[in-house]
């Protein structure tokens, strides 16, 4: 019958018990029968097909049950255990500490036939039923993980996608700025479409973010930080992006100084992405305020961002920093949505809270960020900052001639002499026979990559050079696989020129 298939392993001294049961049981089954507890194990560790059911004798020595018991379910991390059903004496009802310990089943003696074969089907059915639904979940899981892979590849394939288009633009956009004969309107029309692309890249870099925290691989370094100087610096990029509709921001920072232990580039993103908010939102005529206050706890600091505009009504309150908030919500109407969930969770990273309040619907909105302090100050910056007339010979490589002619007038303007390449084999044609200072190379090339790049010229060059890689990729993964390739820094496109100028003056310094 379709029953021959189960091999049934059983374990017992008793020479009439054995006799019993595999006369009963080897009409259906495959019986297999051993007398010590050590040549069942070896054959349950060692046989490569399983036993469906296994029957213990303990009607002489439970405790020798409990050793075989053991031994099995010690397994279990690493193997599917059958189930184990002890025979034991019958003097009442089995043991609940049978199944407390482990054993599916409990068979006394003396059995009849039906109640042996009846338990041994019973017991192998619901094995057979809860592995399926196992095996089941797995399958479940596997494809849910891959669907997330999928859905973080997907994204990080978009995001370097978008930024590509977004860097030479930028770059174009800065180097015409600096352009003291351009007319005021041209300026500002000029700044309003900076500030346009530059909130196209925050999206974009909120995306990867939320990657990064999906996958729990969004890297936080924490150091001493004064946080009057951050909040400053915010205010400051704010201003100058210059929305000329947007409400003023009036800073109260009159509380002495105050330190945190954190990431200032990730506190700064917080701290903007709350001002644009307030400022988004805001009333004409009616300023953004941003208080640095003493916090309800002891060695804890408060920000105060408020704002006097249309506020939140009570039913978002609660959902305001989630994924999903309601719809309906001010900061659903205009945008995706992630800039508060992202900020909850960078506050999260820094062992402080984040909490949003308003009196409802036009009357206006007060987000507070606490904060824990420490009392270690930031240390000092002793690198010589890199002088306007100082130069650099820098390699740089790039396919893309749009963001190749901006960079390279960039560096120059900077003062450096620059050499170009747009493929990996000019770049080691140039890298040979150049001594250079700095290797600015893209990663993704007509005939390789940049990895490819910085590895040969390390490997034979005997003058020692820096590098900085750079990259519309941003996770984790890919600053890990720059460093690995030999890459001492990791730039994100589009990358802003004081970006890139603070980077290669800290490389050229170290």
């Amino acid at each position: 019958t379709s029953r021959k298939r189960f091999r049934i392993g059983v374990l017992a001294e008793n020479s009439s018990l054995q006799d019993q049961i595999v006369e009963i049981l080897s009409r259906d089954y495959q019986v297999e029968v051993f007398v010590q507890k050590e040549p069942f194990l070896t054959e349950f560790n060692e046989e490569k097909e399983e036993f469906d059911a296994i029957l213990v004798d303990v009607t002489k020595n439970r405790e020798e049950g409990y050793v075989v018991l053991d031994a099995l379910t010690s397994l279990r991390e690493s193997r599917s255990i059958p189930p184990i059903i002890f025979i034991d004496a019958r003097t009442g009802i089995c043991p609940v500490e049978y199944l407390d310990r482990g054993v599916d089943d409990c068979l006394l003696t003396p059995f009849t036939e039906s109640e042996l074969t009846l338990r041994v089907a019973s017991q192998i059915r619901q094995s057979k039923v809860m592995q399926s639904i196992l095996n089941n979940e797995r399958a479940l899981k596997k494809m849910a993980l891959g669907a997330t892979n999928d859905k973080d590849s997907f994204l990080a394939m978009l995001a370097h996608e978008l930024r590509t288009p977004l860097a030479p633009i930028l770059m174009l956009l800065e180097d015409n700025l600096e352009d003291e004969a351009l007319s005021s309107d041209v300026s500002q029309s000029l700044k309003a479409i900076f500030g346009a692309i530059q909130a196209q890249a925050f999206i974009i870099d909120n995306l990867l973010d939320m990657v990064k925290m999906w996958k729990g691989k969004l890297v936080i370094s924490k150091e001493p930080v004064e946080i009057q100087k951050i909040i400053r610096q915010v205010v400051s990029h704010i201003q100058e992006e210059g929305d000329a509709g947007a409400p003023k921001i009036e800073m109260n920072l009159t509380l002495e100084k105050r330190f945190v232990m954190g990431d200032s580039i990730r506190l700064g993103q917080v701290i903007r992405n709350l001002l644009k908010n307030a400022t988004k939102f805001g009333r004409m005529g009616k300023s953004v305020e941003v208080h640095l206050e003493e916090g309800e706890e002891e060695e804890t600091i408060r920000i105060r961002i408020v704002d006097h505009g249309i506020g939140i009504l009570p039913e978002q309150l609660s959902q305001i920093f989630s994924i999903k908030a309601g719809e309906g919500s001010r900061y659903m109407s205009t945008g995706l949505g992630t800039a508060l969930f992202i900020s909850k969770e960078l506050i999260n990273h820094h062992s402080g809270r984040i909490e949003a309040f308003s009196h409802g619907l036009n009357k206006g909105s007060n987000f507070v960020i606490t904060l824990p302090t420490t009392t270690q100050s930031p240390l000092e910056n002793n690198s010589v900052s890199i002088v306007k007339d100082e130069s650099a010979k820098i390699l740089l490589v790039e396919d893309n001639e749009t963001i190749q002619m901006v960079m390279n007038r960039t560096l120059t303007k900077m003062n450096h002499i620059v050499q170009v390449a747009g493929t990996v084999a000019k770049a080691l044609e140039i890298g040979r026979s150049w001594d250079f200072d700095l290797l600015l190379s893209d990663i993704g090339l007509p005939d390789g990559t940049g990895y490819d790049v910085v590895k040969v010229l390390k490997e034979e060059k005997t003058v020692p050079f820096k590098s900085i890689a750079l990259s519309g990729y941003s996770l984790p993964e890919d600053v890990q696989l720059s460093t690995e390739a030999g890459f001492d820094s990791h730039l994100t496109k589009p990358v802003q020129t004081a970006v890139l100028k603070q980077a290669i003056s800290s490389l050229l310094h170290k």
